[in-house]
């Protein structure tokens, strides 16, 4: 389930949102009382501007090949140490 105010996704049978705190919206089959919530100036509307930074899958990305080359850089320099040794 998605929250409404932050637009993050939260599990199935969340209660409140995780990211934002903010209740979430009962499912239909749930018959819980609540107390009605003042109105708050939060939109439930993503806003247009573009999001900053990088997916997580792009920072993966990064830090895999960053890793591979540290390792590749280590296993060079070893066995140069042992051909000229």
């Amino acid at each position: 389930m998605f929250c409404p105010f932050c637009g993050k996704q939260n599990k199935d049978n969340a209660i409140f949102c995780a990211f934002c705190g903010k209740a979430l919206p009962l499912k239909s089959s749930e018959s819980i009382v609540t107390q009605p919530v003042a109105k708050t100036n939060h939109s439930p509307q993503k806003s247009s501007a573009p999001k900053r930074g990088l997916a997580y899958n792009a920072k993966r990305g990064i830090v895999t090949v960053l890793l591979i080359a540290v390792i590749v850089i280590v296993v060079l320099v070893i066995t140069r140490g042992k051909i000229f040794a």
